[in-house]
C-alpha cells in the first residue's frame, strides 16, 4: 500500500527476500527496485506515481518509456520527491542501486 490510499500495481518489483516469508503485500521498505513499463500511461506514471513512490519511500524507481525508448531513473528520495532524476537512451547501461555489478541497457529492457 502506498500513502495508506491506493495500491499500485507496479509492471516489475525487485523485493528482499524477508517479503515471501510474510503473509501480507510487500512494504515500501520491502522494495528494492520498481520498474514501470508505459506508453499511454506515460504521463500518470511520470508524475502522479513518481511523487507517490517517492513520498512512501521506495529507494529506486525506474520508469521505461516505450514511445521514445528510454529509460528515466528516479533515486534518492526525500520522502517528498526524488533528488536524482537521469535519463538513459536506447544504448546507455546501468545497474540497479541494490545491484550495482549487474548493469543492463536500455536496449535489453525493451520488447522485442
Amino acid at each position: 500500500m502506498i500513502d495508506g490510499k491506493s495500491e499500485p500495481q507496479p509492471d516489475i518489483l525487485l523485493l528482499r527476500d524477508t517479503v515471501y516469508s510474510r503473509k501480507s503485500p510487500p512494504l515500501p521498505e520491502d522494495v528494492l527496485l520498481l520498474i514501470e513499463v508505459a506508453d499511454s500511461s506515460l504521463q500518470y506514471d511520470r508524475t502522479d506515481k513518481r511523487d507517490a513512490y517517492a513520498r512512501c519511500g521506495v529507494v529506486e524507481y525506474w520508469l521505461l518509456d516505450l514511445t521514445r525508448n528510454e529509460l528515466q531513473v528516479f533515486r534518492d528520495s526525500d520522502g517528498h520527491a526524488y533528488r536524482s532524476e537521469t535519463l538513459r537512451t536506447i544504448d546507455e547501461s546501468i545497474a540497479p542501486l541494490a545491484f550495482p555489478t549487474e548493469a543492463v541497457t536500455v536496449r535489453d529492457l525493451l520488447p522485442p
